[in-house]
């Protein structure tokens, strides 16, 4: 085989073929995945924080229906008694009012109500968005045999150590922080140890009107 042969033979072998086309492809150019998987995480989390607030709310209900069945008084979820037309200064507050998991019936001779309760407050910043800032109390309120003048009692008292206490006619108003339902207890405690500790001159001297 001549050289020239030789030459040809080695040229044809080492000669490529057409290329290999790539594999097809789907462009994603033009898909905001990004944006999509914000708004995604997004929707998840406000469905979480819904979630963890509704089953929050379920165990509150269910704890007050607890402490209903252990100190023999009664519940309901909303207020039948009307309890916001009650002459106290604190319920005035706020732009916004409300109250719920209302306990009522008689507990060591005292007749009670206690219950949830909350105000809002709306403010508005310089791009016009309204906000609400709430704030939260525990609240019982009982009967006191004497039409007393208005008085408030804040913490510093010996039974008033959780709560404070605004006496109104003859209604004394026991409020403070919100607490657990298994706390209840020592919010009506303390209403009944006010009840208990007003001197015996008081009912003399502001006599309840017949």
């Amino acid at each position: 085989m001549t050289l020239e042969l030789l030459t040809i033979v080695a040229a044809k072998k080492h000669t490529l073929g057409p290329p290999t086309p790539p594999p097809e492809t789907f462009s994603s150019s033009g898909t905001p995945w990004g944006l999509i998987l914000i708004l995604v995480g997004g929707v998840a989390l406000v469905g979480l924080i819904a979630y963890l607030s509704y089953l929050s709310t379920k165990r509150r209900r269910l704890g007050f229906q607890t402490m209903a069945r252990q100190l023999g008084l009664s519940y309901s979820l909303e207020d039948p008694f009307g309890l916001l037309g009650e002459p106290f200064a604190l319920f005035q507050r706020g732009d916004g009012r409300g109250l719920e998991n209302v306990l009522s019936g008689v507990w060591q001779g005292l007749d009670l109500r206690a219950f949830d309760y909350w105000y809002y407050e709306e403010s508005t910043d310089s791009n016009g968005r309204t906000s609400r800032s709430y704030s939260r109390f525990d609240c019982a309120i009982v009967p006191i045999g004497a039409a007393c003048p208005a008085l408030s009692i804040g913490h510093e008292t010996f039974f008033t150590r959780i709560a404070g206490a605004l006496v109104v006619g003859n209604r004394v108003l026991v409020a403070g922080p919100k607490i657990p339902p298994a706390e209840l207890v020592q919010l009506i405690g303390t209403a009944k140890a006010f009840v208990d500790h007003v001197p015996k001159v008081v009912f003399s001297l502001y006599p309840v009107a017949d």
